[in-house]
């Protein structure tokens, strides 16, 4: 859930792209779109303008970001030059941002079957090595053999990341489906983890 300025904000950027000019197109993306934004995110806005409304669109949407104690990052851009943006933006716009004005941008991609991930990175320096451990536990699972005399015995757990189908791409990073992220976040608060997280679009299996 974003933190309370930036729904107010939406509105007053709501209002402004109802009054773009004709052809203008404007679309909300990002954290704010995927309603994960914290306090100090950016608001990102893709408007697509000629280039001589280029200045005037951003100076307004620095104004209308300021009045509500946030930061607007406009990406303006000409029609013609959509085709020179880069595809897994364009992707990210198109399946996770939200429309303020004129049709959404070319909905094709949906044929590739893109789904949402989190792409995760952890940092766990400032916690207790057997703070860290249960962490690990949790999210990667686990496995562990025994002897006790002639018999063994072996204790196994899934791991989160097992679970919702997720996979760990290096130390301390994950790739988890959108689906299982708020069982991942309550997974870091729980522990006290820090994280760095963006979504990015995979094609299923």
């Amino acid at each position: 859930m974003n933190p309370p300025k930036f729904d107010r904000c939406l509105e007053d950027v709501a209002r402004w792209a109802s009054a773009l000019h004709r052809g203008e197109r404007a679309f909300v993306y990002g954290s704010v779109a995927r309603s994960t934004a914290l306090e100090d995110s950016d608001l990102d806005i893709l408007v697509i303008a000629r280039r001589t409304r280029h200045e005037v669109i951003a100076h307004t949407l620095l104004d209308l970001g300021a009045r509500h104690d946030l930061r607007i990052s406009p990406f303006l851009v000409e029609s013609e030059n959509l085709g020179t943006l880069d595809r897994q933006f364009v992707k990210s716009v198109t399946l996770e941002g939200k429309t303020l004005k004129g049709p959404p941008l070319d909905p094709t991609v949906g044929t590739l079957d893109l789904r949402p991930h989190y792409l995760v990175t952890l940092f766990l320096s400032h916690l207790a090595q057997k703070t860290k451990v249960q962490l690990s536990r949790e999210l990667y699972g686990y496995r562990s053999t025994r002897r006790y005399k002639r018999a063994t015995y072996v204790s196994a757990q899934r791991g989160l990341l097992d679970r919702a189908g997720g996979r760990k791409l290096g130390r301390g990073t994950v790739l988890v489906p959108a689906k299982a992220w708020p069982h991942l976040e309550a997974l870091v608060r729980k522990y006290r983890a820090r994280r760095w997280a963006f979504t990015v679009w995979v094609q299923a299996p």
